[in-house]
């Protein structure tokens, strides 16, 4: 089981979450603080997401982020 820990912060325009891994192995998660609880949640599917399919192992975020709205569209 995987640690994941989730604030809320004031993240720059056009960003709505933001993931880091933690020395320990977990994940920690910000979500933008201004966002509609929907769109909160939409925002950490999609921050677990990259962490399930273990993105921060690839390089290339363009593919990561064209790969996960891919799925989250289809």
């Amino acid at each position: 089981m995987i640690d994941v820990y989730t604030y809320l912060a004031h993240l720059p325009p056009g960003i709505n979450e933001f993931i880091t891994e933690c020395p320990d192995g977990g994940y920690t998660v910000y979500i933008e603080e201004s966002l509609s609880q929907e769109e909160m949640e939409r925002s950490y599917l999609h921050a677990l997401k990259h962490i399930e399919r273990y993105d921060f192992e690839k390089h290339d975020v363009g593919t990561i982020e064209m790969s996960a709205h891919k799925e989250e569209n289809a």
